[in-house]
């Protein structure tokens, strides 16, 4: 998972044809406007990638609105995965949940 400026977040290796990821992870953040207007223009993006011995393989990726996420927080938002060449590939549902709501800046 790519999210603003944030590192990288990378799940478990999963194995087996459907495989089944729950994957959560959690920023800190420090609310200003700057991160307000960041996370109304900025994309999350996931990628899904295929591991045999030693070789990497980019298979599908997803994009979205981290303002889509943000507004939708009590449904979790499916999405379609494409190959590099823009053929679907299957979809991930993906969730975002604040702990807390925004502050008032």
């Amino acid at each position: 998972l790519d999210i603003l400026n944030f590192e990288s977040q990378i799940s478990n290796i999963l194995e087996g044809p459907e495989p089944q990821y729950n994957f959560t992870c959690a920023f800190e953040l420090k609310f200003t406007g700057f991160l307000l207007y960041q996370l109304e223009k900025s994309n999350a993006w996931v990628e899904i990638y295929q591991i045999i011995e030693e070789k990497i393989t980019l298979i599908g990726q997803a994009e979205i609105k981290t303002q889509t996420l943000i507004t939708s927080q009590e449904q979790p938002q499916t999405l379609s995965l494409y190959s590099s060449d823009g053929k679907s590939v299957g979809s991930i549902d993906v969730h975002m949940h604040l702990l807390q709501g925004f502050p008032r800046i």
